[in-house]
């Protein structure tokens, strides 16, 4: 029996269709969404709080009221992000954001920061700081209302706040009532010193397993030995040096998955703080770029075996998946991440 040509194609047409399409690559499946928090510049070179899912931007701000965003906390389908909005006579104004709705934290024309942002059980913490009478006060605001924990307390970083069924715990460098500065952290209000005022040290994260306390930051250079500052961390007080004195280096955010410890920071430029984005597992070191200029990895999160780190390189705001950068915005910066499976 003969099949013309017609016949045919729509043989094959008909086979065609009956085909069931193949599934997706098992590796081009979307796992988890990617929040990721910082500024972008806008075009009158003011700084705008602006948050990345999967790469999209949103802006918080706009271009009238200078602004950045510090830490975001996800809760469901809520999105909060704590930060800071600047006025034009050099005052700040401690701020969050949820799901795009701005409140503000403290008045305006005054000194203040909102660090970082933990939403738990229905209650939204910020910790941050306000100036009150030219001293620098850690603050902790729950649901909008501040506790000031302290005077003559310096707070310097994000990202120094955890909250566990255990308590709240604070991160911070105070100056007790004889001058001498005593690095510890606050626990529901309390504070508690962690080493001596000779191992000065600016904190700049924390993070709470189990029993264990553990603070970042980097060694002032004038108690240390050296001229410059090194990145270090505290483990229930006792002191682990991450990098020598030969260069400089600080700590920016910890994380602690299983039995690993995850450090970010910056390495390579002698104040600590320009230079090498890097981070540590276990004490040992691991440089995500090389180009020393204004690169820098301030927070991580770890999402089963993948390591996911924000922060700046040369270009602007970006993040890294295990090591390979994923460029955000060809300015500005990033200084939180949060990782959620699906």
């Amino acid at each position: 029996m003969r099949i013309n040509n017609y016949a045919l194609l729509l043989l094959i047409l008909i086979s065609a269709a009956c085909k069931k399409a193949a599934p997706p690559k098992p590796d081009s499946i979307v796992k988890e969404d990617i929040y990721v928090v910082g500024s972008t510049y806008a075009a009158n070179g003011k700084n705008v709080a602006t948050f990345w899912k999967n790469g999209v931007a949103k802006k918080l701000g706009d271009s009238l009221t200078a602004s950045t965003g510090k830490s975001i906390f996800v809760d469901g389908t809520d999105v909060y992000v704590a930060g800071t909005l600047y006025g034009v006579n050099g005052s700040s104004t401690a701020a969050y954001w949820k799901n795009g709705v701005q409140t503000k934290l403290t008045d305006d024309g005054g000194y203040a920061d909102g660090s970082k942002i933990i939403v738990s059980h229905g209650d939204v913490y910020v910790s941050g700081y306000v100036l009150e009478n030219d001293a620098v006060v850690t603050a902790l605001w729950k649901n909008g209302i501040v506790n000031k924990l302290a005077t003559r307390a310096y707070t310097t970083f994000p990202r120094c706040m955890a909250i566990t069924n255990d308590g709240i715990y604070i991160a911070d460098t105070y100056m007790s009532a004889e001058y001498r500065f005593l690095t510890g952290y606050w626990k529901d209000g309390v504070f508690i010193k962690q080493g001596t005022p000779e191992q000065f040290i600016y904190p700049s994260g924390l993070a709470v397993k189990n029993s264990d306390v553990y603070i970042v930051g980097s060694i002032d250079s004038k108690v240390n030995g050296g001229a410059k500052r090194i990145a270090a961390y505290w483990r229930n007080g006792v002191i682990t040096e991450l990098s020598d004195k030969s260069f400089g280096s600080n700590a920016t955010s910890i994380c602690i998955n299983g039995q690993d410890v995850y450090i970010t920071g910056v390495t390579g430029k002698s104040d600590g703080y320009s230079g090498n984005a890097t981070y540590w597992k276990n004490g040992n070191q691991y440089v995500l770029t090389h180009v020393a200029a204004n690169s820098s990895a301030n927070a991580i999160t770890i999402n089963g075996s993948d390591i996911y780190i924000a922060g700046t390189n040369p270009f602007g705001a970006v993040y890294w998946k295990n090591g390979s950068a994923v460029q955000l915005a060809n300015n500005g910066g990033a200084n939180g991440i949060v990782v959620i499976s699906r």
